[in-house]
């Protein structure tokens, strides 16, 4: 649909009966694209040359993947990144993390693999790295007793789409999905709304 959730952690995520993972506070989700905000690491790494230097870069599969492998970590290892560590200043974890310095992985090998691929961004897109972890977990003692959900995508994707329509996702990008029309109206509108204000300001300056 082509929005970014920016904010993927442990207390973001709810855990069904059957062991399936769903996100949750969507209150910094995006369109792909845009400059990730408010983030600090372990869950976006910084950018430390070219344009974007200083920032933690755009909205994309690439930082969505990084949260993911922080977030799968958590769940294998008990605890974020360097949280068994005294890590004496914030400038120290964007060291850390703008060298791609992570934390020892010695667990289990196939989780391990998947934690170390989602760090290093290896997945050109999130629907690729759903179908590598499932394919790589289903064998593993405790996966097998989950319960994949077969997911219509075409019948979500709609579901979703209703939900940004009706504000999930915050005023402005229900407009995303809205009709043509529709969008229309709400920039006329707006435009409108701004002339009045205009208006109403200088004539509040004349009485003066």
């Amino acid at each position: 649909m082509g929005f970014c959730h920016n904010d993927l952690h442990a207390s973001s995520c709810l855990l069904h009966q059957n062991l399936n993972l769903k996100a949750a506070d969507f209150g910094r989700a995006t369109t792909i694209g845009q400059p990730l905000r408010g983030l600090i690491p372990p869950r976006a790494t910084p950018i430390r040359a070219g344009p974007l230097r200083g920032t933690y870069g755009l909205c994309s599969a690439a930082t969505e993947q990084f949260a993911v492998g922080t977030l799968l970590y958590f769940m294998v290892y008990g605890l974020e990144p360097y949280d068994d560590e005294i890590i004496p200043s914030a400038a120290e974890w964007d060291c850390r993390f703008g060298e791609m310095e992570y934390p020892e992985l010695n667990r289990h090998e196939v989780v391990d693999g998947l934690i170390s691929a989602y760090w290093y961004n290896v997945y050109p897109t999130m629907a690729l790295l759903a179908y590598d972890f499932i394919r790589k977990t289903t064998g593993i003692a405790g996966a097998s007793d989950a319960e994949y959900i077969q997911v219509d995508s075409v019948k979500e994707t709609r579901t979703c789409k209703a939900l940004v329509c009706r504000g999930l996702l915050r005023a402005e990008l229900a407009l995303h999905f809205q009709p043509v029309w529709r969008r229309c109206r709400h920039n006329v509108l707006d435009r409108i709304k701004s002339i009045w204000k205009y208006f109403l300001r200088k004539i509040w300056s004349w009485s003066y």
